[in-house]
């Protein structure tokens, strides 16, 4: 299994002969997981005919505020949805080297 959280603050600020015209804050954190199952001979990532099987997906949006228990929950069911198509993709593999 792997985990990223990226964390970003981005800041806009516009001005105009020395007065401010608008400033925007924005702030975001993203969750990314990765999880393999099976063995190194065959595991989930392995191609399946001619295709390769998709693994996850591209992330998802995390809580920004840092309060640990919903950060804690929220990585939880990221990893139970990514095992569970891990799983799935590995049965396929198994079906199509059969």
């Amino acid at each position: 299994m792997g985990y990223t959280i990226t964390d970003t603050q981005r800041v806009n600020v516009s001005g105009s002969n020395g007065a401010l015209l608008s400033s925007d804050e924005n702030r975001n954190r993203w969750l990314e997981v990765s999880v393999r199952t099976g063995s190194y001979e065959l595991d989930n990532t392995h191609k399946v005919g001619t295709r390769q099987e998709q693994r996850g997906g591209p992330g998802t949006p995390a809580p920004i505020d840092d309060d640990t228990e919903v950060l804690r929950r929220a990585i939880w069911l990221e990893t139970d949805k990514q095992y569970r198509a891990a799983a799935e993709a590995l049965i396929k593999s198994r079906r199509a080297r059969k």
